[in-house]
């Protein structure tokens, strides 16, 4: 039988169909046969499967011989045609029957040996559309369809199509199917590789593209990004391709990837939202992103467009993006309303946070951040000092160090309007700097109340015992808002029976409210009679004299100069007279 023979019994585990390619015919099946029937004389015995190659070996050749019995054609021909055929199906019974009808329907039978091979290969291959139409075909390419793995198996495919050695490996399941498929053999190095070129020539790299097209939304943008060393953005995906991209990644049962899909996408993503920042700085959020997302995917309702909600969220700031996957991975995900929620989760965080860990989640590279640059600038440990100093735990800072501190915070002019605009902030960093900003306003009230303070105890003081408090009063509400500190000390009964133990004001002052009373009584006669409206007014005490002030800023107001019994109204009026203007400069 010679190698034919051995070669078909070495791949009878192939279907049925392909075994024609090593079926004997011609000239060499015809000396066979006649030596079988010898050999059957003479009572040779063949095995089982050498007699079905033979007689397979037979059938075939009569049925090509009866296809062509109509026409003049000669044996070297008819060999050649039977040749070219086998070489372009790899002996698919249904394929080489679709050549033969082409070959005859064309005159190939007319051409020379050495003419066949290519008018026939030029016309099988205009002709493919009757291959297609072959069931075992559909079934062969369906393969490639609809499967959990059809992405794989079209992505081994294409490296074979490629010429690309593909050593099969009998664990992988990729690669049984397509063993196992009617066009695809082990050749001699044990790797995978196409025996039909007609399948190749209908499955061929646009095919490929197309059908991966429809299993990977982003495919060829992927391809072309891995093929520039993942460098070139062009090929990153926008809008509409990137939302599908994060649709497909986000399909159940999760898909198998390619290595640096995710990568790829997540690339995309950061590109898109975070546009504005630095290649340095996406790359950086790209790795966050690949460090959280495996865990954020163990979570419920966890979604990738969770993710661009977190970009558009950090703005970015890296130092906030790593905060925020951190708190949403310790967290449970509502089912919608995903921005609402991460509003809230930020805030619910930073309002726990004190200036020092605020100061954590800003990026002091990024130019948004010009003006904390410039604080830390003037001191490293800025945001440590007003935490100490909100706390009173720098409560006797010096002179000098609250002048420091006082001029460092006045390099910030927006901390009003930032306060503002808390209740509608739109991201991380803006909430950061709210949260800031609001710090900054406390420090610098109670810097200025520190400085009011030393400014009402030092009038107080130069007096040499002419003043014994200043008392400043809300006419609106009748309660005292400041007086002299150093008063608690001085003289404890006046300080409890004006400002009492906590929030209430002393017994001394209930019904002080009346004043607003009096001073519209009195600067409505003052009109009336021509003299003006009331500045100020003197009330005499059983054993000392109040000088009241009489003043409007936000509110109206009553600054109270007190005296006890002695001493002179002359000095009371000249004490007020000289600093109610640095008293009310203050208060502004």
């Amino acid at each position: 039988m010679g190698k034919n023979g051995k070669k078909w019994k070495e791949t009878n585990n192939l279907a049925y169909d392909l075994q024609e390619r090593y079926l004997l015919y011609g000239t060499k099946c015809d000396r066979v046969q006649q030596w079988r029937i010898k050999f059957n004389k003479d009572n040779g015995k063949l095995y089982e499967k050498e007699g079905n190659f033979l007689d397979r070996s037979e059938t075939f050749w009569q049925e090509v011989k009866n296809l062509f019995s109509d026409l003049q054609i000669n044996e070297g021909t008819m060999e050649s045609i039977i040749q070219s055929a086998n070489d372009l199906t790899g002996g698919l019974h249904k394929f080489n029957r679709i050549v033969f009808n082409i070959a005859k329907n064309n005159n190939v039978v007319d051409l020379q040996q050495d003419e066949v091979q290519g008018r026939l290969e030029d016309l099988v291959f205009s002709h493919l559309n009757l291959f297609e139409e072959y069931d075992q075909f559909q079934k062969d390419r369906d393969q490639f369809l609809n499967q959990d793995d059809s992405f794989e198996l079209i992505s081994l495919f294409e490296k074979i199509t490629q010429n690309e050695p593909i050593l099969f490996d009998e664990k992988n399941p990729q690669h049984r199917k397509l063993k196992d498929m009617c066009f695809i053999i082990l050749d001699k190095e044990h790797n995978l590789r196409i025996l039909n070129e007609i399948y190749g020539k209908i499955l061929n790299q646009n095919w490929i593209k197309e059908v991966m097209a429809g299993l990977r939304p982003y495919t060829k943008a992927f391809r072309d990004w891995q093929h520039s060393d993942r460098q070139e953005s062009s090929y990153l995906l926008q809008n509409n391709d990137l939302k599908l991209a994060l649709e497909w990644l986000g399909k159940k049962p999760t898909p198998k990837l390619e290595e640096g899909e995710i990568e790829f996408v997540m690339t995309s993503l950061v590109a898109e939202v975070w546009a504005k920042a630095s290649p340095s700085v996406q790359s950086e959020a790209v790795l966050l992103i690949k460090t959280f997302r495996p865990s954020l995917q163990g979570k419920n309702n966890y979604s990738d467009f969770l993710l661009r909600e977190i970009l558009q969220w950090t703005t970015s700031q890296t130092p906030a993006l790593e905060k925020l996957l951190g708190w949403v991975n310790e967290s449970e995900i509502p089912v919608e309303n995903n921005r609402q929620w991460i509003e809230s989760l930020v805030r619910s965080h930073l309002k726990t946070c004190n200036a020092q860990q605020l100061s954590e989640y800003i990026d002091f590279k990024h130019p948004y951040n010009h003006r904390w640059q410039e604080l830390k600038k003037h001191d490293e440990n800025f945001f440590l000092t007003l935490d100490r100093f909100i706390s009173q735990k720098n409560i006797n800072l010096d002179e000098e160090t609250l002048k420091r501190l006082k001029e460092t915070l006045d390099i910030n002019p927006p901390i009003g309007e930032n306060l503002n605009r808390y209740e509608t902030v739109t991201n991380f960093h803006e909430l950061v700097c709210s949260f800031l900003y609001e710090k900054l306003s406390k420090v610098n009230t109670m810097i200025g109340q520190k400085e009011f303070d030393k400014l009402l105890d030092g009038i107080v003081t130069d007096a040499g015992g002419d003043l014994e408090s200043i008392l400043i009063f809300d006419l609106t509400e009748g309660l005292a808002l400041y007086g002299n500190r150093e008063l608690k000390t001085s003289n404890p009964s006046l300080y409890f029976a004006l400002f009492g133990d906590g929030d209430e004001g002393g017994e001394a002052i209930k019904g002080f409210n009346y004043l607003l009373n009096i001073e519209s009584a009195l600067s409505n006669f003052g009109g009336k009679t021509g003299r003006g409206d009331l500045s100020y007014s003197i009330f005499k005490l059983k054993e000392g004299s109040m000088m009241v002030y009489f003043v409007k800023i936000d509110i109206p107001i009553a600054i109270c100069f007190i005296a006890a019994e002695g001493i002179n109204i002359g000095n009371l009026r000249r004490h007020g007279a000289i600093n109610i203007s640095k008293i009310q400069g203050a208060i502004s």
